[in-house]
């Protein structure tokens, strides 16, 4: 019966250990949840973002679909939104020219999808374009590397050089069915 007692007493033990264990854990989760919160805010509040610039010139630098994401990712998108005059959360930007670079039909695509951010963008000027550096895995054979985006619509965008008439169904609908880029008035292509 000694023996009998020691054992539950021993269980007994074990079962408030682990609790308290158990315990220990959960209260060290939510530490970590506010940890990476606090680090998503202050990620949120170190991020670039212009709301005040109106015209954009990014002509003749041959730049290629990669720097223009990121430029365009400086902008906020319609998600931080404020309706607050004295602190506008979206662009202000009236004119974006980006003559002479090296975009491809994929940059251009991803330039059209974003335009809802330009609410208030009148004026787009895109051509001169030149081909953009072929992208696929460094040290590919080029037959290799050609076949692969013969084969590959995503990797052939990415590869051909920007050419408006392949892009009609994309401009029509970046300006015609978005109420917020209604205020576009000039797209010209040179």
């Amino acid at each position: 019966e000694e023996n009998d007692e020691g054992e539950a007493k021993i269980d007994s033990d074990r079962t408030k250990g682990e609790q308290e264990d158990q315990q220990k854990q959960e209260d060290i989760v939510p530490e970590k949840n506010e940890g990476i919160e606090d680090r998503e805010k202050e990620e949120e509040r170190q991020k670039v973002q212009n709301t005040s610039l109106k015209v954009l010139s990014m002509a003749g630098n041959f730049l290629d679909d990669e720097y223009l994401e990121s430029l365009l990712n400086i902008f906020p998108s319609q998600t931080h939104q404020s309706t607050s005059k004295e602190n506008p959360r979206f662009s202000q930007l009236e004119e974006l020219t980006l003559l002479g670079n090296r975009f491809s039909n994929h940059g251009v695509k991803e330039l059209l999808k974003k335009l809802p951010r330009f609410p208030y963008l009148q004026r787009l000027y895109l051509g001169y374009q030149r081909a953009p550096p072929a992208k696929g895995p460094i040290g590919m054979p080029p037959a290799i590397l050609s076949r692969m985006i013969a084969s590959n619509p995503t990797l052939s965008d990415r590869n051909t050089q920007f050419t408006p008439g392949s892009l009609r169904k994309e401009f029509v609908a970046a300006v015609s069915e978005n109420p917020r880029n209604f205020l576009l008035t000039d797209l010209n292509f040179m």
